[in-house]
């Protein structure tokens, strides 16, 4: 049975910033939510279930035969905090092959996902029902990191962003209390900064009470170049290991309030 997500209390941002001792903590400062007085802490009414996540993205999410991709870091830090969830999608394997994912504290990797190396947004729009009817159950929780290769093509932010829109509604569509996080594409060149303008601008216009969009700015402090120190590419767009742990680190601190 589809995991049913309820608000369990709201904390104004005065309060929360009393809390924290007057400091913005870096994982509240991505939240973005429909009421911006508001942080929402959603856990799951049946705590027996795991929280179901479903990854989407392009070849950033899914990796290479080489590299494992940031979905195994989450993986682990999500076993640190003694999360009970299911990674759901109809793939489970990397481009051109899969490498060793090693055991964890005992458990295997969860590699499903839906993450395709090359397609735009729109391809995965289209295909995203078909994908989501074999899962055992609806998502809890919606991982999207696209447009990348949208723009590369040709294609608009505007357009683009209109897409994760669809995909969003689609999402919700299966379960009206998803819980949605959008990764901003990190490159610091044109037409990026433009696209994550048109991203911080969505988020909150897309945001439900029940169903919040929260935006994940992976671009802080991102090294594309991979001749720089400190990379987080190894070809200026793919995450090396310093860019795939910078990912995962985003993605947890800013699931952490949503997670029972």
């Amino acid at each position: 049975m589809n995991n049913t997500i309820r608000i369990l209390s709201k904390l104004s941002l005065s309060t929360l910033l009393f809390l924290s001792g007057g400091v913005f903590l870096p994982a509240l400062e991505n939240l973005m939510i429909a009421d911006s007085n508001y942080f929402g802490h959603l856990a799951q009414s049946n705590e027996a279930s795991p929280v179901v996540i479903v990854l989407i993205g392009d070849s950033i999410t899914q990796g290479n035969w080489e590299n494992k991709s940031w979905r195994y870091n989450l993986w682990t830090k999500l076993i640190d905090a003694e999360i009970a969830f299911d990674f759901v999608g109809s793939l489970k394997t990397n481009f051109k092959g899969t490498p060793d994912f090693p055991d964890y504290k005992g458990q295997t990797f969860d590699r499903d996902h839906e993450a395709r190396w090359g397609w735009r947004t729109d391809e995965i729009l289209e295909q995203l029902d078909g994908w989501m009817n074999g899962y055992p159950s609806s998502a809890d929780i919606a991982l999207i990191q696209l447009g990348h290769n949208d723009l590369d093509q040709g294609q608009t932010p505007s357009s683009t962003v209109n897409e994760i829109s669809q995909i969003i509604d689609k999402l919700r569509a299966k379960n009206p209390n998803v819980v949605i996080f959008l990764g901003q594409s990190p490159p610091e060149w044109e037409p990026f900064p433009s696209y994550r303008a048109k991203m911080a601008a969505f988020a909150p216009a897309k945001s439900l009470p029940e169903s919040p969009v929260i935006l994940i700015d992976h671009q802080i402090d991102w090294i594309s170049d991979p001749s720089l120190p400190g990379a987080h590419t190894y070809d200026g767009v793919h995450p090396g290991l310093l860019g795939e742990e910078k990912l995962a680190q985003a993605w947890f601190e800013a699931l952490l309030p949503y997670l029972p």
